[in-house]
């Protein structure tokens, strides 16, 4: 009886059992810049953002850094104090389009399909899988 025991008990702890923390996924970081890593130029920047096929229109003041954007839809974007804007995003879109319209007016557009690779930030058999894009995105425009 007490073997019969000792093997319900064991039978009962699951094998390979990890302990897993509670980290989460971090958002997909975009970050449009001026041309090989300078600041933008001050002033309001237009951009349109299109991740598969849902777009966001965002505004950006240059003239203020560290300040959120104003973002029509569930982005976030913000200026910093290096003189770029950091855009944000949930998911793992197949495709974006970026159109940054500068103060100037003059336009500039980026399209480009993603791919991601996986990861288990908890531990290899804990949840969440991220998808993380396997390239930088970062844009810089010629001003």
């Amino acid at each position: 009886m007490r073997r019969l025991g000792l093997l319900l008990l064991f039978a009962l702890i699951p094998a390979g059992c990890d302990t897993c923390t509670d980290a989460v996924c971090e958002a997909t970081l975009m970050i449009v810049r001026g041309w090989d890593g300078a600041a933008l130029l001050e002033g309001v920047y237009e951009i349109e953002l299109t991740l598969d096929d849902d777009t966001t229109s965002i505004t950006c003041d240059q003239a203020q850094p560290n300040t959120s954007c104003d973002v029509d839809g569930e982005l976030a974007a913000v200026t910093d104090s290096s003189g770029r804007v950091q855009i944000r995003f949930e998911g793992a879109p197949a495709s974006y389009q970026l159109l940054v319209t500068k103060p100037d007016g003059e336009a500039a557009s980026f399209t480009d399909m993603l791919t991601y690779e996986e990861s288990r930030p908890n531990g290899p058999r804990c949840g969440p899988v991220c998808q993380t894009a396997d390239e930088d995105l970062v844009f810089e425009i010629q001003e």
